[in-house]
């Protein structure tokens, strides 16, 4: 089954106003109507005013926002894209200004507050490569190395707070995308959009967006018959008080999410890593969620923790699943569709008077894959490593959480 997702660019941004730094929290929402959530479009289609019709779409929203009193300083910033159909990928080898994004590439500068950053931790990375591998692109390779391996299409800043004050609007928008293909299927594509708004009073809204596509009709021909795609966004941020002897404080949003794999072969999934440096030395939270198309209901939503603190305010990740996670998120069994109902509130981070500066870091992805080989064996989901918690703990309690 093929489905075409169309939405219009009004439809799918935060609001940004005095009110939400007040409040500190992003609008609670992206603006989305529930009866439309499930039409999400992938962004770099959007801005062409197109549609793209795929069966597997991994769309990955979220944000930042400080409270008033909390100042962003410096940070680096960088999106990046990468498409692949069978051994035909965007960017093409060696191609000018492409790089890799993983475990091993970092951004920012050493000697320069908040410093250097790694794009992705290990496990992602890990996760990446396993992606490309059970789409049958990546050979046996794999893991971290068949991560580190592939190259994306960049857009980057060695310091958005600086170029988003240089800006029209006090506002920097960094995009990527990458696309094989189209545009009729098969076609492989991927997005990923990071904007940053620093208000009159230095408190600062970062918003992004990492989508991914595939759609590859059955009896597709090798070796267009494999397809891979994926979006990353890293965010590192320095914020420091305004005023010493006043607190202030950090809210972490995540979503609407969407990951679809309608048809047989189909994978998508996500991930996001949150970490700040203020009360750790190690992330705060990293977990991904991961569906393929023998999944059937929402006990079948497989979500993988490779981080969790308690800081957070649960005690474990099978609370946090209960209580944050599982409430928000519906699976339609005809479509392969998983979708939340509103943007979340994963994480808010209070700011004690007299604390010095820090950093936050923000890192998501969306990945999807297909896989239309005659006669396929079923594809795992692509997840290793970590605490995996499985969905089916919750079956029971769903239609209480409703």
């Amino acid at each position: 089954m093929v489905r075409v997702f169309q939405k219009a660019m009004s439809e799918m941004t935060f609001t940004i106003s005095a009110n939400v730094y007040g409040r500190l929290s992003l609008l609670e929402s992206l603006i989305v109507s529930p009866t439309t959530l499930s039409k999400l479009l992938l962004a770099g289609t959007m801005l062409s005013g197109g549609t793209l019709m795929a069966s597997a779409i991994a769309y990955v929203p979220g944000g930042l926002a400080s409270a008033p009193g909390l100042g962003a300083v410096a940070g680096p910033g960088i999106v990046c894209a990468h498409a692949q159909l069978g051994n035909v990928t965007d960017p093409a080898a060696g191609a000018a200004g492409a790089q890799g994004c993983n475990d091993q590439t970092k951004i920012g500068n050493a000697l320069k507050p908040p410093g250097a950053k790694t794009i992705i931790n290990t496990e992602d990375n890990a996760k990446i490569g396993n992606a490309e591998k059970a789409a049958g692109i990546g050979g046996a390779q794999g893991g971290a190395l068949g991560g580190r391996a592939i190259q994306y299409n960049v857009d980057s800043s060695a310091d958005k707070v600086a170029d988003a004050n240089a800006s029209p609007n006090s506002t920097l928008t960094l995009t990527a995308g990458a696309t094989v293909g189209g545009p009729a299927p098969p076609i492989a594509k991927s997005n990923a959009t990071q904007t940053v708004t620093i208000l009159a009073n230095k408190t600062a809204a970062a918003i992004w967006l990492a989508t991914a596509g595939v759609d590859i009709p059955a009896g597709t021909p090798k070796p267009n018959n494999v397809g891979f795609a994926v979006g990353i966004v890293n965010d590192p941020l320095l914020f420091s008080l305004e005023n010493p002897g006043q607190s202030s404080s950090l809210a972490f949003m995540l979503g609407p999410i969407m990951l679809t794999a309608t048809d047989p072969g189909d994978a998508a999934s996500m991930f996001i890593e949150l970490d700040e440096t203020m009360a750790n030395s190690s992330p705060v939270l990293s977990f991904s969620m991961s569906i393929d198309s023998s999944t059937s209901s929402l006990a079948g939503v497989q979500f993988n923790f490779t981080d969790f603190n308690p800081l957070i305010g649960y005690a474990d990740p099978a609370t946090f699943v209960d209580s944050v996670l599982l409430p928000n998120l519906t699976f339609d069994s005809r479509t392969h569709e998983l979708t939340g109902s509103k943007s979340l509130k994963l994480f808010s981070l209070n700011v004690p008077a007299g604390s010095p500066d820090f950093t936050v870091i923000y890192n998501t992805g969306a990945l999807a894959s297909a896989d239309k080989t005659p006669e396929p064996a079923s594809l795992p989901l692509f997840l290793t490593g970590g605490l995996l918690v499985a969905a089916g703990r919750w079956r029971g309690r769903r239609r209480a959480l409703r």
